[in-house]
């Protein structure tokens, strides 16, 4: 019967050090056995990770087991209780995408945007709330950052448990939370990042302060594959730089690997999205301009190009692939409440052939 032990942080008791965390025991633990209840012992132990064979020994507990090595990363004569259950090995083409953004209780941006992009594009979504706002269709009303020791704890929960293939930033809230932000993403080099710089509400609201700013400035963008902000956002960011072609060279030399400007905000008869690389701009978007303002549309788009790097896709691709999606999701745009449209994200599902414009009064 297969089993496997999954324990990306693994606690290791030795008689005289006491509990710590051994990270160098990480990924599964693959081992096959007649059964695994009562007193009988795992057979032909194998690491996935390398480590050398182990032997595991049951407890009464079928769910828990005890692990004893001499030499396998942990302490000699140390012990390990390791949660043990089936194998089974994750769906090679769900993607997990850890999403870091603020609850709206809409449902138009945020958080909600992010699921419904996520799962839209084909992958699943771990949400984790960075804020909780008084908003409504119109604009933010408040903002209370969340505990950032808590986003921390679910963050390393959710990462020590489920491959991540990709993470979406947004909205942020404070300073503690940029911190947190920068200590988990120091850790996880190969994860690709799509942050969306969330500076302030389509109703025209402030969300960050002026060094708030400078923090994500300096400690997320140059862990960033993809900045996605509007063009007062660009300029924001890049303070001092005189154009948006400046702003995107500035924050790419501060080793953002692209950025990619949108002109939804603008006022040009159609909208036009800059994408830059290291070499300069990369390509130029043009999409028709819909009629009407929509909440959460950045949102949308961020999230839809952190699930296309999750699946695997080229930065332009994901790009070109998300900017479809965001156009249409737009276009089949509806009305809540007396504000701001919200983009359809999931209009197929709902099998909508054609925009839905009235209030749900």
């Amino acid at each position: 019967m297969g089993a496997e032990i999954d324990g990306a942080e693994i606690l290791a008791r030795s008689p005289k050090q006491g509990y710590r965390q051994k990270p160098s025991v990480t990924g599964v633990l693959r081992c096959r056995a007649p059964e695994y209840s009562g007193s009988r012992h795992f057979r032909s132990v194998a690491v996935a990770s390398g480590v050398c064979a182990l032997h595991v020994a049951a407890r009464h507990d079928p769910a828990r087991h005890v692990l004893r090595t001499a030499g396998a990363g942990l302490e000699p004569k140390c012990e390990t209780s390791i949660r043990i259950g089936p194998m089974r090995a994750p769906e090679p083409h769900i993607r997990a995408v850890l999403c870091f953004s603020g609850l709206d209780p809409t449902g138009g941006a945020g958080l909600q945007a992010d699921i419904e992009a996520v799962v839209a594009m084909g992958g699943h979504p771990l949400p984790i709330a960075t804020s909780l706002t008084v908003q409504d269709t119109h604009d933010v009303k408040a903002l209370n950052p969340v505990d950032h020791r808590r986003i921390a704890a679910q963050a390393r929960a959710v990462l020590a448990d489920i491959p991540v293939a990709a993470i979406k930033i947004g909205l942020l809230g404070s300073l503690a939370i940029v911190d947190t932000l920068q200590s988990l993403l120091a850790d996880r080099e190969r994860i690709p990042v799509v942050l969306d710089p969330v500076l302030g509400a389509g109703g025209g609201a402030t969300l960050a302060d002026d060094e708030l700013v400078r923090a994500v400035t300096a400690r997320l963008v140059p862990r960033t594959t993809m900045l996605t902000p509007n063009a007062r956002e660009a300029l924001r960011l890049a303070p001092g730089a005189a154009t948006v072609d400046a702003a995107a060279e500035r924050l790419l030399a501060s080793g953002c690997r692209y950025v990619l400007v949108t002109g939804a905000d603008e006022s040009t008869p159609r909208v036009i999205n800059r994408l830059y690389g290291w070499g300069g701009l990369v390509e130029s978007f043009e999409w028709p301009r819909v009629e009407g303002v929509f909440h959460g549309s950045g949102c949308t788009l961020a999230a839809a190009v952190a699930t296309g790097l999750a699946r695997g896709l080229a930065p332009r691709e994901a790009v070109t692939e998300a900017q479809r999606f965001t156009q249409d999701a737009i276009a089949h745009g509806y009305r809540l409440g007396s504000g701001q449209l919200v983009p359809d994200r999931l209009h197929r599902a709902r099998g909508h052939a054609a925009p839905c414009r009235v209030a749900n009064r």
